[in-house]
């Protein structure tokens, strides 16, 4: 219920605001998303509102990273996108 509650609001928001203004909302979006189980809309709400995220692992994703946020945005992102890969891998 809280994912759908968290949806509405973030749908809602998405009409007058950037999800790049509300990068901190998003990313606690992504993360309930995350531990509830719904991989899918996780993998969404991170990539969709602000385009191919690299984890910056090698030279390769750092320079492909489409994603145009300040230094700990960015950051805070990549680490965001590598909590969901280790999820839908299974933690392993």
């Amino acid at each position: 219920a809280e994912v759908g509650v968290w949806q509405s609001i973030l749908t809602a928001r998405g009409l007058v605001s950037n999800p790049q203004d509300d990068i901190d909302l998003w990313l606690r979006f992504a993360g309930l998303c995350r531990r509830s189980g719904n991989l899918k809309l996780a993998d969404r709400v991170l990539t969709k509102p602000f385009g191919h995220v690299s984890t910056g692992l090698n030279a390769r994703d750092a320079a492909q990273d489409s994603i145009r946020l300040d230094s700990l945005t960015s950051h805070k992102l990549r680490f965001a996108y590598l909590k969901h890969q280790w999820a839908a891998n299974g933690g392993s």
